[in-house]
């Protein structure tokens, strides 16, 4: 898991690698990352937390390795150029 509030702000963060390992990116984890452009959640992350993503302004594209059970409420709001959601299927 990766904890709330883990990356929140980091405004210069422009690309992560999430681990494979993980279930769950909790609360605001990366909220106000203002530099993330696109990210790709592993196949055993079955949860995000309330605004996770929220205000990742230049967040244009997100791909899903496996099945999302829960997302919180605001977690893309003020995503503003989030064009494209994809989940990759047997991945």
């Amino acid at each position: 898991i990766i904890d709330d509030y883990c990356f929140k702000a980091c405004s210069k963060l422009e690309k992560i690698e999430i681990p494979t390992c993980l279930i769950q990116l909790r609360k605001s984890v990366f909220s106000r990352c203002v530099s993330l452009e696109n990210i790709i959640i592993p196949k055993y992350v079955t949860s995000l937390g309330e605004l996770c993503f929220y205000e990742c302004t230049k967040l244009s594209k997100i791909v899903f390795l496996g099945e999302i059970n829960k997302i919180g409420w605001g977690t893309f709001q003020y995503c503003s150029s989030l064009k494209e959601i994809r989940r990759i299927f047997g991945s």
